[in-house]
């Protein structure tokens, strides 16, 4: 088996975004934002930019995650005790910042921007420390205290909007529905619909298949028909019962975890598992640091770095190694040690043992 990890800085990578073809836009700890070149491999912080070290006159916070505007010149940052950050895009490049702390408009907003989706119709929708934003298409800025973290939003392809939550499970609300009058459908482990209360991301794969990552119960896939939560088929496999980040390569899902990246096949559910052993900086992969560049390559943040790891150059051993039993040992006595009175309480069935 081949794989090709990559380490860079020894940084803590919170958020990861394209910003051209050659420069990744990073969310650094104690930095805010940098540049990283990926053709030379130099990373630049933003003070060492004269431009935007004048321009953020103020300290940005810890950029968590990054957020490009569908239809506005506009790029987004969620940051930790910071608020929002807009900038003003103009010949790709910014030319202007707003900073929005406890207020956005005339509502209240978090100072911990988990999470920030466009929906289909437009709205975009902000989860943070506080609860939850919504700003429509017509400008209006609303608010709702759900007293919990919202940590992640999804929009599936049948418009469901998913909101993962800190300690109250999963949020949806059906296609169709007035944002200015939310009602939700619960899931989490006190109505027995999903057995994970803490939810760190979510995701639907090529096939339609709705999943998410939980702290604690690992990987949970959605059963639509029984419109529950239930583990991953062969979730045993996978090392970590915390999973950060799902993204999906050449229909294999690719989990950020704090034991590893794991390719998990959603057909076969076999897993592979990557760490510290093939290269990474830091076991841990961290909350909303996965950027998949559909070119097949996956850059994950870890506390120590990032990586960029290359899943279709991965060579699969597909070698069926059959298991033979040679011997085994009751009371640490061989099966041949054992009395003929005791062998003959050993059934054999169907190649199988049975005691």
């Amino acid at each position: 088996m081949k794989s090709s990890l990559e380490p860079y800085q020894n940084l803590k990578v919170n958020a990861l975004y394209e910003w051209n073809k050659n420069v990744l836009l990073l969310g650094v700890d104690k930095i805010g934002f940098s540049f990283y070149d990926k053709k030379v491999g130099k990373n630049t912080g933003y003070k060492e930019i004269s431009k935007y070290n004048e321009l953020f006159n103020q300290w940005p916070g810890n950029v968590q995650f990054i957020f490009k505007h569908p239809s506005k010149k506009e790029l987004w940052f969620g940051t930790q005790l910071g608020g929002l950050i807009i900038c003003q895009l103009k010949d790709r490049e910014i030319s202007s910042c707003q900073y929005y702390l406890h207020h956005l408009g005339k509502t209240k907003i978090g100072s911990c921007i988990n999470s920030i989706i466009s929906d289909k119709d437009g709205n975009i929708w902000i989860g943070s420390d506080e609860g939850l934003n919504i700003i429509t298409t017509n400008n209006d800025t609303l608010s709702y205290d759900t007293y919990n973290r919202i940590q992640c939003i999804y929009q599936d392809h049948t418009g469901t909007v998913w909101l993962g939550t800190y300690f109250d499970g999963l949020y949806s609300l059906a296609s169709g529905s007035n944002v200015h009058k939310l009602s939700f459908k619960t899931y989490n482990s006190k109505n027995k619909l999903l057995v994970a209360d803490e939810i760190m991301c979510i995701y639907e794969d090529k096939m339609g298949n709705l999943w998410i990552g939980t702290n604690g119960y690992g990987l949970q896939k959605y059963n639509q028909e029984k419109d529950w939560f239930e583990p991953a088929p062969n979730i045993q496999e996978i090392p970590s019962d915390i999973v950060f980040n799902i993204t999906e390569v050449n229909g294999t899902l690719v989990l950020g975890t704090n034991k590893g990246v794991v390719l998990y096949n959603s057909q076969t559910h076999k897993s592979l598992i990557f760490d510290d052993r093939d290269g990474m900086l830091d076991k841990s992969c961290l909350k909303n640091s996965m950027f998949n560049d559909k070119k097949g390559q996956i850059y994950y943040g870890t506390p120590s770095g990032f990586c960029i790891f290359h899943p279709n150059l991965v060579n699969y051993d597909s070698t069926h190694t059959p298991t033979i039993i040679s011997d085994f040992k009751i009371f640490h006595k061989s099966f041949d040690e054992l009395p003929n009175k005791k062998k003959k309480t050993v059934i054999w069935k169907n190649s199988s043992t049975l005691l």
